[in-house]
């Protein structure tokens, strides 16, 4: 059996990066037997996701390149993974209404619009006690009862780091991406909690 292929659009530079660790993480703790291929990741800025048409083009390009990687016969459809901030806008109501658009287009490949409430950062907070140690943060720390609605989840990491730490995606994200429990960090956020499952059902789409 070909592995599935992933096509990933990302909106942040240290998302890109940890993208692959991520997915590797989830599948580790759902047990998969079998894991995808994943092209190369898409980057594009957060103005250009929430457009539809921007979206729909960038996908266009992702959808093409990821599909290379299938078997000859074409029964491997690539599946369009997309990833962003929700910020303050409502995943419940976003996420829909981009991933209607691209079905329209893209009715032949599975398709996954996730948005980390409110930002990537409190994917990491709320697997607080198995990232500490690496980000530097007191183990006693205690994880936020509102973590979903915390506006600048990258703030509160800092806060918390060592005095004149300067906390930077591009590299912290891959380095604390690899400690999250993920079991821990789905019953505390809803957003990853989706973010998994979509995960799982692109895995077997």
């Amino acid at each position: 059996m070909m592995p599935p292929v992933f096509a990933p659009i990302i909106e942040g530079q240290g998302e890109v990066i940890a993208f692959r660790n991520l997915i590797n993480k989830v599948l580790a703790a759902y047990e998969a037997t079998l894991y995808p291929t994943i092209s190369d990741v898409w980057r594009i800025p957060r103005s250009a996701i929430v457009n539809p048409e921007k979206l729909v083009l960038t996908a266009e390009k992702a959808i093409r390149q990821a599909e290379t990687l299938q078997d000859m016969e074409g029964q491997n459809k690539a599946r369009l993974i997309v990833l962003f901030d929700a910020d303050d806008d409502c995943p419940a109501d976003l996420g829909p209404r981009l991933r209607e658009r691209l079905i329209a287009r893209f009715p032949n490949n599975p398709i996954s619009v996730n948005l980390a409430n409110r930002e990537y950062e409190s994917w990491l907070i709320a697997s607080l006690e198995t990232i500490a140690e690496r980000a530097g943060i007191p183990t006693s720390t205690s994880v936020p009862t509102n973590l979903e609605s915390i506006r600048g989840a990258k703030e509160w990491l800092v806060r918390r780091m060592p005095q004149g730490y300067s906390y930077k995606p591009k590299n912290d994200q891959v380095r604390l991406t690899t400690g999250i429990d993920v079991p821990l960090a789905r019953r505390r956020s809803q957003s990853f909690d989706r973010f998994c499952r979509e995960v799982e059902r692109l895995l077997t789409a």
